[in-house]
């Protein structure tokens, strides 16, 4: 089970590693869920056909929150969005040098990625504001994991987003929940990032 989490420009990281796993034919996932958190809906629009090859697919649920009303105001481009957060603090952890996507797919067993013929593919329901990472993730693994089920969750957005995630990982590990590997990426400003690995035992 992988799970993806991006907030703004972030999505550069989490649509890299969604559209090789479904693309893999030696990578065995059971099944992909797809968080991002924009602030305005036009934005979409930088990954219109990326966002439509993951709604084609069966597997993989895309769950899309805009944090902020329409309004007339020029929008920022992908690259300079990071600018324009909160201030971001630097992460003064270890860089993880291998290139995201392949960061992910080592960390999952090889196989054939599960098909599924009955079901329809899924459909992005845009929400407003901000999305409850804690109780994302908590549902989403008590939904769809098994017992001996391994979770791997990679992250990429402003600093805020990338300690909420953590906490709600530490969270779901401290209440007994099952083996999960999580990989951060913070956007920094000027639309650079620095990487974390944070891998459970």
């Amino acid at each position: 089970m992988v799970i993806l989490i991006a907030g703004g420009s972030g999505a550069s990281f989490t649509f890299s590693i969604a559209l090789d796993l479904i693309e893999s034919p030696t990578t065995a996932v059971k099944s992909i869920d797809f968080i991002w958190a924009v602030r305005h809906q036009e934005s979409l629009e930088w990954y219109a056909k990326e966002l439509k090859q993951l709604q084609a697919h069966p597997e993989l649920n895309v769950h899309i929150y805009v944090t902020r009303p329409a309004c007339s105001s020029e929008l920022p481009s992908p690259a300079s969005s990071g600018a324009q957060s909160e201030k971001y603090s630097v992460i003064s952890e270890p860089i993880e040098a291998e290139p995201p996507s392949a960061i992910i797919l080592n960390g999952l067993e090889k196989g054939a990625l599960k098909q599924s013929t009955t079901e329809t593919s899924p459909v992005s329901v845009i929400q407003p504001g901000r999305p409850d990472i804690s109780n994302l993730i908590e549902a989403i693994v008590d939904s769809k994991s098994g017992a001996n089920d391994r979770v791997i969750i990679g992250a990429c957005g402003p600093s805020e987003l990338m300690s909420v995630t953590r906490k709600a990982v530490h969270k779901d590990r401290c209440n007994g929940g099952l083996s999960i590997t999580l990989y951060t990426e913070v956007t920094l400003l000027l639309g650079t990032r620095e990487s974390l690995t944070n891998i459970s035992p």
